[in-house]
């Protein structure tokens, strides 16, 4: 798995680029370099036509959600009535739409009232809330592993996709022993 040159300049853009770009400068790269990055990203495709072709099965750049913020650790999870729960949220930019992925390992008892939703071998639930057209829009779905819950806010019809595109990450990242960071793994392109 592979992700295409284009969806890594998205990410980059979306992420504010490197260092100083970070920081409001300009990114801007020797002419060499600039060179030796096209020649980078257009050899492979000139010298091989096989790669070409490899790389019209990946997901158009467009349909690759990336991450642009997060996670951050927080307090209280909105979705749910009054609480102090400690959880990790992160934003994704999907399509045309905006994603919000809470991560905790608090236990969650899930109301009788939310509506359950099968995506792909997932069960889900969608969290039963106020009744305004925003949460038509975009409503909050709840999944439950044995260690942790996620929340995810995005619009029902990208659900399925995003979730099984994210879960296959998401459950590999957790499964390396040696991550250097005690963050949950969010995949920073999901694809």
């Amino acid at each position: 798995m592979s992700t295409s040159p284009v969806t890594w300049l998205r990410a980059l853009r979306l992420n504010k680029g490197w260092g100083a770009h970070r920081r409001g400068a300009p990114l801007q790269l020797p002419a060499a370099a600039a060179v030796a990055a096209a020649l980078v990203l257009l050899l492979p495709a000139l010298s091989f036509p096989g790669s070409v072709a490899a790389q019209e099965d990946q997901p158009q750049s467009q349909d690759v959600a990336i991450l642009t913020d997060g996670p951050e650790k927080a307090r209280g999870i909105a979705y749910l009535p009054s609480n102090v729960l400690p959880h990790y949220r992160a934003r994704y930019e999907y399509l045309d739409s905006r994603i919000e992925v809470l991560y905790t390992e608090e236990e969650i008892v899930r109301f009788a009232q939310w509506e359950g939703v099968r995506c792909e071998g997932y069960q889900l639930y969608r969290v039963a809330g106020g009744s305004g057209s925003r949460e038509a829009a975009r409503p909050v779905f709840f999944y439950q592993a044995q260690e942790y819950s996620l929340f995810l806010q995005l619009p029902r019809e990208y659900l399925c996709t995003f979730l099984q595109r994210f879960m296959r990450k998401f459950i590999y990242f957790r499964s390396v022993r040696d991550m250097p960071s005690e963050r949950p793994p969010f995949p920073a392109i999901v694809d």
